[in-house]
């Protein structure tokens, strides 16, 4: 077998899709909002604290500050419960300029009971309550960001989820499946060689419309990646691609991801230079035993063509990196080279019993 050497530019090592991290966080976050207040305020707690021992200050009177952390965290809820609430932004307006003075007044109440009642020093009471007063002002500004910054991650949530469920909008498969095989029948007799051609998209589509929570295998997605390239290059005669697939039958029946390096493939032709004389686009897919393992190695090829105006799908090759990264864990390595010239990219999966 012929060793393809690939060329090396600029160098990108993973395993993960980088913006992963953030989205889980973003859920993490929308899914408990007034956990990660809570955290905030026992940080902001444990920072005082900290502090204080730091500069050799005796705290005497434990009960100023429990009260402060514990009751201060309760108007803190409440606060964020009305900000974020179903009401009308004048209603939740009113509803605090109403609320706020009130429970201000009975924070600094409750504080004067317990810091000042029982010593008689009358004297303090304006300056606890401006110290108080600042205080809680200061612990609802900072909800307010908290609520800012929540309300802003909802937003792109459920615009997210809003454009997958757009997405999602088009013709059933039953209805395209049934036609395409209508249509098959009716040209069945005239041109056999159209006719096959015919079935062959009809099962690429199938496949493209399968259930994603259903077991898909490595055979079928060789099979789209043949078929795809197949059409490919009908349609672009002209197109100067090397392709190498080399399977062993006892591999093709390992469960693999769908569609997953079929989008790699589509990359190459929505963002390659595929008719370039002089330097051909590469896509090598084999296997070898590695123990009791097997490996998958898919590599790619491919020089970079001028700006193409591609209508944004939303998926690419970031969402098959993440569905690969969930599938297989730490059996998936890859690396990716990309500049201002070319892509390259080589990828290796290792299969064990655990995927058949």
């Amino acid at each position: 077998m012929e060793t393809i050497q690939i060329p090396r530019n600029q160098k990108e090592i993973g395993i993960t899709y980088p913006n992963s991290g953030i989205i889980n966080i973003d859920s993490w976050f929308l899914k408990n909002p007034i956990l990660v207040l809570f955290i905030l305020w026992t940080t902001y707690l444990v920072l005082d604290l900290f502090t204080t021992f730091l500069l050799g200050i005796k705290i005497t009177d434990w009960k100023t500050p429990s009260y402060n952390y514990l009751v201060s965290f309760l108007i803190v809820f409440v606060y964020f419960k009305i900000l974020t609430s179903p009401f009308k932004l004048a209603q939740i307006f009113l509803i605090n300029l109403a609320l706020v003075p009130c429970m201000i007044l009975l924070f600094i109440y409750a504080k004067y009971l317990l810091s000042l009642y029982p010593s008689g020093e009358f004297s303090n009471l304006f300056h606890l309550a401006v110290i108080e007063t600042l205080r809680i002002i200061q612990f609802l500004g900072v909800t307010t960001a908290f609520v800012i910054l929540f309300r802003k991650s909802q937003t792109k949530i459920n615009y997210q989820k809003l454009l997958l469920n757009h997405f999602n909008l088009k013709l059933s498969p039953h209805f395209t499946l049934n036609n395409f095989t209508l249509l098959a029948s009716q040209i069945s007799g005239s041109n056999p060689k159209f006719f096959l051609d015919f079935l062959e998209m009809t099962n690429l589509l199938r496949y493209s419309f399968k259930d994603p929570t259903q077991p898909s295998f490595l055979k079928e997605e060789i099979m789209a990646v043949n078929q795809y390239l197949y059409f490919q290059k009908k349609r672009f005669p002209k197109s100067n691609i090397h392709t190498l697939i080399d399977i062993p039958d006892n591999v093709l029946s390992y469960q693999f991801s769908k569609l997953c390096l079929l989008t790699f493939i589509e990359n190459i032709f929505n963002h390659g230079n595929y008719t370039d004389l002089k330097q051909p686009c590469y896509i090598i897919i084999t296997a070898k035993q590695n123990g009791d393992f097997f490996q998958l190695i898919f590599s790619i090829y491919n020089k970079i063509a001028a700006e193409k105006d591609l209508p944004h799908t939303g998926t690419g090759s970031e969402t098959a990196f993440q569905i690969l990264t969930h599938d297989f864990g730490k059996n998936l390595f890859f690396c990716q080279n990309k500049s201002e010239e070319d892509f390259s990219l080589l990828m290796v999966i290792q299969f064990g019993n655990q995927y058949q």
